[in-house]
């Protein structure tokens, strides 16, 4: 459970950042800084702060932040190299990573939650196993083309 929230937190605070926001952005303040930024503030700061955001982004921050202080250190960890594993992406292929995780919130829930399951256990395999899972005839069945795509670009950022 803790994985997805993790996955979940990494997609909400990374991937889902807007294109335009990126490219006008220095690679130095890219989203990573958002949860960091709102984990050093002491509770009257972030209160402060989330006041000043629309109320859909204040209640995702509030909500990701939740999630984040609920998740072990060892989950912390876990996230931070997988985002530290984006970062380390050219912006191409961040981009393109950012375009899988939209796809793939746009799947009918039945799939997304089969996509989401599948990456959990591709995340947990090393480099050479991910590939044979992936090179499978079970991950071929399970999964159509554009499915795949997906999995492949989300799975290449890697625990």
């Amino acid at each position: 459970m803790h994985l997805a929230i993790g996955t979940a937190l990494l997609c909400g605070l990374t991937f889902f950042a807007p294109a335009t926001a990126q490219v006008r952005r220095p690679a130095a303040a890219k989203q990573r800084p958002v949860l960091d930024r709102f984990q050093r503030m002491t509770p009257a700061e972030r209160k402060k702060a989330l006041e000043k955001l629309p109320p859909e982004r204040r209640r995702a921050i509030q909500n990701r932040l939740q999630d984040y202080d609920r998740m072990s250190e060892d989950e912390r960890s876990r996230l931070s190299r997988r985002l530290e594993n984006f970062e380390q992406l050219p912006p191409e292929r961040q981009e393109a990573v950012r375009r899988s995780f939209r796809r793939l919130n746009n799947l009918p829930a039945a799939r997304r939650k089969a996509l989401r399951a599948e990456l959990l256990h591709l995340q947990q395999l090393s480099g050479e196993d991910r590939r044979d899972r992936m090179a499978g005839d079970d991950f071929r069945e399970k999964f159509n083309p554009a499915e795949r795509e997906i999995l492949e670009a989300l799975a290449s950022v890697g625990p």
